[in-house]
């Protein structure tokens, strides 16, 4: 089974992710007060990591397949974007 979304339905998605995205860290922050930018970016990870995990399991035993596998070539982008997402809660909010 293969999930078909239109090209319309994708952009939303990909901007609701984006807009949750960028909430996740003020909003983890105000619910967490007194966690450390460091514990807090694991923790979030930590989240999205389990919730992936949660995902694979229900779409693989649903039988769907996603839309592609990483390349050779994404690799960069992939450290990169890691990187950022580690370095952006201790750079952005030292004082938090």
């Amino acid at each position: 089974m293969r999930c078909s979304i239109s090209r319309k339905g994708s952009v939303a998605l990909a901007l609701l992710a984006a807009a949750l995205y960028a909430l996740s860290s003020p909003i983890s922050k105000v619910l967490l007060g007194g966690v450390g930018p460091t514990m807090l970016a694991g923790l979030l990870y930590l989240g999205a990591g389990l919730l992936m995990l949660a995902l694979l399991a229900v779409g693989g035993a649903r039988g769907v397949r996603g839309s592609g596998s990483l390349r050779k070539q994404d690799l960069r982008y992939v450290v990169g974007m890691v990187l950022l997402d580690i370095a952006a809660p201790n750079c952005c909010w030292p004082d938090w």
